[in-house]
């Protein structure tokens, strides 16, 4: 997990102050999966543009968030993402880190899951549904 975090570009002061913290607990429960998560991203981890084609299968309506004080990294792979997929709003979550808060978060989920022009997907295998473009960048 420590490896992880400074990766990520947690100071080593931060790790240290987090392993005292109660969160510690709960993120070295999870770090037997941070290989997995690696695998799984790795090759969009080389600063290349996402290839489009392979998400332009991807036509339901998405909401891709970021905080305003996550680091620059975070931000651009974000807009990336919403760059590539066909119905994607984004959204840039104010004062809020990459460790987002409930409270910044549930309006955001519940405005984009009441919205009339998302159409909610009855049954996941059948994907011959069509939907509505939302607004993108």
């Amino acid at each position: 997990m420590k490896a992880f975090l400074r990766c990520v570009g947690v100071p080593a002061i931060g790790i240290a102050v987090m392993r005292w913290l109660p969160v510690w607990a709960k993120v070295t429960e999870v770090a037997h999966t941070l290989s997995h998560d690696g695998a799984l991203v790795r090759e969009f981890q080389r600063g290349e543009p996402l290839p489009a084609r392979r998400w332009a299968h991807v036509e339901i309506p998405m909401v891709v968030i970021d905080g305003e004080k996550s680091p620059v990294w975070m931000h651009n792979a974000t807009l990336a993402l919403v760059s590539v997929l066909a119905d994607a709003q984004y959204r840039t979550l104010e004062g809020q880190t990459h460790d987002v808060s409930a409270k910044a978060l549930a309006p955001v989920l519940t405005e984009f899951f009441d919205s009339p022009n998302r159409q909610t997907v009855r049954n996941p295998n059948d994907l011959s549904y069509s939907t509505n473009s939302l607004t993108g960048v």
